[in-house]
């Protein structure tokens, strides 16, 4: 959900390019630059660049065990979720895989921040184009699969349906006001439609009803981590209201590690009070590829200095635990063995281009 900005500080790094469709997106490259192991992090709705604020000590952290961190910029970013869906979000995350396979990376793992948690699950289990999107980017040619990745990481996993319902402060009554108006397009076949010009006054932004209703219907396909889910299809609903992902099709096609972190006090979500019988239910229906955490005093997006240094050892220990053994990058043989194929890729790419920033 939509959370108060609180700004990653200084950031040394890379600012390079990846080219996805017709556009291309930045994404800043940090930690252990020289590493062949890498996290992706992707931010939430109204998050862009440098706007989740434990980037900083998670760059620190990944660096000192011989990771680097990248942070990416895609159309969903700010405000532009609006208009997107979870099927454009993995397409673009997936042309940054691949551009970093071409770098020679080796090791990449996935970590979402609040809604980006639902690109994470998406991206490692989705092997088919939304059916409720009339022009799904996982409908092109070639598309899917997706590149491989090995592994997810979740921080703070909630519902937006729920929070949607339970949760009242401005944004989520202006959803709840308009969702009745983005369920009737959904129905009659124009879910790419904005909603009116009323509607958009209630929300302050520019909106298909497809994203909305993605959102706040059961049906939705951004509904990965509701209380209700069923752990296989109930067959309760009628067939315009059956749940897109009981847990059997999402956790339960995990094939890879995924660690979930919840927050204690995650003001966006009253599953707090009954989070671990929740998180137990996810690890259950994964067979073993999902592992959770709660670290008991945080808030949805970790502002406090302690939790993020809790945070950020969940995210290490994680990490040594699965990909320990992986190739490091920090040998001179690796690194003189990848130049050639490095400056290969660089001129026929055209993605490359990079200058060093400090990053607000």
């Amino acid at each position: 959900m939509s959370i108060p900005p609180s700004p990653a500080g200084p950031m040394s790094g890379i600012l390079s390019h990846y080219t996805t469709g017709d556009h291309s997106y930045p994404y800043l490259s940090s930690g252990k630059l020289s590493s062949k192991k890498v996290v992706i992090f992707i931010g939430g709705l109204f998050n862009g660049l440098g706007d989740v604020g434990y980037v900083v000590p998670l760059s620190e952290a990944l660096e000192a065990i011989g990771w680097k961190l990248a942070i990416m910029y895609w159309s969903g970013a700010y405000e532009g979720f609006g208009t997107g869906s979870l099927d454009r979000d993995v397409k673009e995350i997936g042309d940054l895989v691949k551009l970093l396979r071409e770098t020679g990376h080796e090791t990449i793992i996935c970590m979402g921040h609040s809604t980006g948690c639902q690109d994470v699950i998406h991206y490692l289990t989705t092997t088919s184009p939304s059916k409720h999107l009339p022009t799904s980017p996982l409908g092109d040619e070639h598309a899917l699969p997706l590149p491989t990745i090995q592994g997810g990481i979740m921080q703070a996993p909630v519902s937006d349906r729920e929070c949607m319902r339970d949760i009242d402060v401005e944004i989520t009554r202006a959803w709840r006001e308009v969702l009745p108006e983005a369920t009737e397009l959904v129905n009659s076949g124009k879910a790419e439609q904005l909603l009116s010009e009323k509607a958009r006054k209630v929300l302050g932004m520019v909106a298909w009803g497809y994203r909305i209703w993605s959102f706040g219907d059961i049906s939705g396909d951004d509904d990965y981590f509701s209380s209700d889910l069923p752990s296989k299809q109930d067959n309760i609903h009628t067939h315009t209201h059956t749940h897109t992902h009981p847990l059997d099709t999402s956790f339960g096609k995990l094939t890879v590690p995924v660690l979930a972190i919840w927050s204690g006090k995650d003001e966006y979500s009253k599953a707090k009070d009954y989070n671990r019988p929740l998180l137990e239910r996810w690890q259950d229906a994964s067979h073993g590829k999902l592992e959770f955490d709660i670290i008991k005093n945080a808030s949805h997006a970790v502002v406090d200095d302690k939790d993020r240094k809790i945070l950020c050892g969940l995210v290490v220990d994680w990490l040594n635990k699965y990909f320990e053994n992986t190739t490091n990058t920090n040998t001179t043989d690796n690194n003189n063995n990848n130049n050639k194929d490095n400056d290969k890729n660089n001129k026929t790419t055209n993605k490359t281009a990079t200058r060093r920033w400090w990053f607000w």
